[in-house]
């Protein structure tokens, strides 16, 4: 049988990898981290609708010391609305029903710091796609129905203002 999957590096490795170390002590605000690849941390999880994560908390979530920068790693998507398997659910605190559901759980950022992260998004959309469909066996149907998914994150960040009002002040992590 051939089955594929999505193999990731190990935490120790990466950081070796990267000159950095790992650090191990929950309590980490996301404030204390390095600020645009937050904004990316919080877009990236809206983008795969993934609430399933706690910075803080290290839940699903490496912090990788390189020199005196914190950064973020996030890892185990597998509850993310993108994935949606028929045992994910979102926590009770959340205002949701359904992984399928995004909410932001980014750090709030004004639209100048989500801009670049925004229009990176952007401009990797056919990409995205391209990757989707250059999966050998992928089910046609699955392929469609995850980038229609994908088409709806891309509608909401269309009118920045509004995602940043209604989307990210909302519900972003203070």
């Amino acid at each position: 049988m051939t089955r594929y999957a999505l193999i990731s590096e190990d935490p120790e490795r990466m950081a070796e990898r990267l000159g950095g170390t790992l650090l191990e002590e929950p309590g980490v605000r996301m404030g204390e981290l390095h600020a645009s690849h937050t904004a990316l941390l919080g877009v990236f999880q809206y983008f795969v609708a993934n609430t399933d994560w706690s910075v803080p908390g290290l839940h699903n979530i490496e912090l990788l010391r390189v020199r005196d920068t914190t950064f973020a790693v996030p890892y185990d998507f597998d509850w993310s609305g993108v994935i949606a398997p028929r045992y994910a659910r979102p926590a009770e605190l959340l205002p949701i029903r359904s992984v399928r559901e995004r909410i932001y759980r980014g750090l709030c950022q004004p639209l100048e710091a989500l801009e670049p992260v925004l229009a990176r998004f952007e401009a990797l959309r056919d990409s995205i796609a391209a990757v989707y469909r250059a999966v050998p066996g992928l089910d046609p149907r699955t392929v469609e129905r995850t980038l229609r998914y994908y088409d709806e994150f891309y509608r909401d960040i269309a009118d920045r203002p509004r995602f940043v009002s209604r989307v990210v002040e909302g519900d972003c992590v203070r």
